[in-house]
């Protein structure tokens, strides 16, 4: 199975430019997901890989071979969209044949290839069923299916997750982990959701307005974001941003965030801070709440105002002067307590940022 180079792309529609010199590598066997909010320019992106749109300027490499001008049928390559685009009229069998009917393969291969992908997806015994019986996570698996009979070297999969109900994604997530584990193929999928990202992925390209912000393995993209976007997209529930200055305080500099402020430890961030105008980040997961008062690391006084339960965590809002920060807790809590509570964190747990670029400057080390 070849890598797929994508060299300098560039799309433009009707005057609008769609993906803006694009260039990214991916791995022979990898998972790569290409993560960012819609209109990004992802499904172009895939689809000029399947050789379904022709770029505007750049070149697609399979290994060494520039298939750029190749047509789609000549690619080795398949593709499962959002809507699955399974032939409603069909059934499950059809479906799944369709790519094996078009290789004029005879009857007796066709049923032994079919019979192996659907025993393979458990779907063998919807094969007789039409598309409009199944659900939700059957029609998914036909799609993913359908592009596995055709023995693809790369498959690509545009945010096949999107229009499923929230158990069912989270089902459908381990088991599509599963499934691209054991067949070992060049995968490449897209999502606007940064949990498939998080838990499907080796690699994460963050996609925005046309451009990869940011490209490398999944722990790297998270722990190290290049720019406050990629910092807060990157993460659920989103990473607490707070605009703040670095000031001298007594010769020594402190963050200074009108509500709170915070003195700032040379000896933890990854390099030389100046003072000015800055955003200071903390993810969610990294603050405690805390009844009392504790004296180790960063301590910042709040008003509860909001639990949100999700599932067996839960996201708790607390008012701090104009700010609102969110801390991840294990545990359901429901109760919103009247009195004080104090924020704690690690001063290794912040990021700053440029105020005015929101480039990355420094992070606990």
């Amino acid at each position: 199975m070849p890598e797929v180079i994508l060299d300098r792309i560039s799309k433009t529609i009707q005057k609008k430019k769609i993906l803006d010199d694009v260039s990214l590598k991916i791995d022979e066997g990898s998972f790569v997901c290409l993560l960012g909010p819609a209109g990004g320019g992802k499904t172009t992106l895939l689809k000029i890989i399947a050789g379904l749109e022709v770029p505007s300027a750049g070149a697609v490499y399979f290994g060494p071979e520039n298939v750029t001008g190749l047509e789609p049928y000549k690619r080795d390559v398949s593709m499962v969209f959002q809507d699955f685009a399974l032939y409603p009229h069909m059934s499950v069998f059809k479906n799944l044949a369709s790519p094996l009917t078009a290789k004029k393969l005879s009857k007796p291969e066709i049923e032994r290839k079919v019979g192996e992908v659907a025993r393979f997806l458990k779907i063998d015994r919807f094969l007789d069923r039409k598309i409009n019986q199944l659900s939700g996570g059957e029609m998914q698996r036909v799609a993913i299916g359908r592009a596995l009979t055709k023995e693809a070297q790369i498959v690509l999969f545009d945010e096949i997750f999107v229009n499923l109900d929230y158990k069912l994604r989270e089902e459908m997530r381990v088991e599509f982990k599963a499934l691209v584990d054991e067949l070992n193929i060049t995968t490449i999928f897209s999502s606007p959701d940064p949990e498939d990202a998080l838990s499907l992925a080796d690699k994460i390209a963050v996609v925005r307005e046309g451009q990869i912000l940011q490209y490398g393995p999944r722990d790297a993209v998270y722990q190290y974001p290049v720019d406050v976007f990629t910092a807060q997209y990157c993460g659920y529930p989103e990473m607490n941003l707070v605009d703040c200055t670095v000031v001298k305080n007594g010769g020594e500099l402190q963050i200074d965030a009108e509500s709170f402020q915070i003195p700032l430890p040379r000896e933890t961030l990854a390099r030389e801070i100046t003072p000015g105008s800055y955003i200071l980040g903390v993810r969610p997961e990294q603050i405690r709440i805390m009844e009392e008062r504790q004296e180790n690391g960063v301590v910042i006084p709040g008003q509860m105002v909001l639990t949100e339960v999700i599932g067996s965590d839960t996201i708790v809002h607390i008012d701090v002067g104009r700010h609102t920060i969110q801390s991840f807790v294990p545990g359901i809590y429901r109760t919103i307590t009247d009195k004080p509570v104090y924020l704690n964190f690690d001063t290794k747990a912040m990021y700053l940022f440029e105020r005015e670029t929101g480039a990355f400057v420094a992070r606990g080390t």
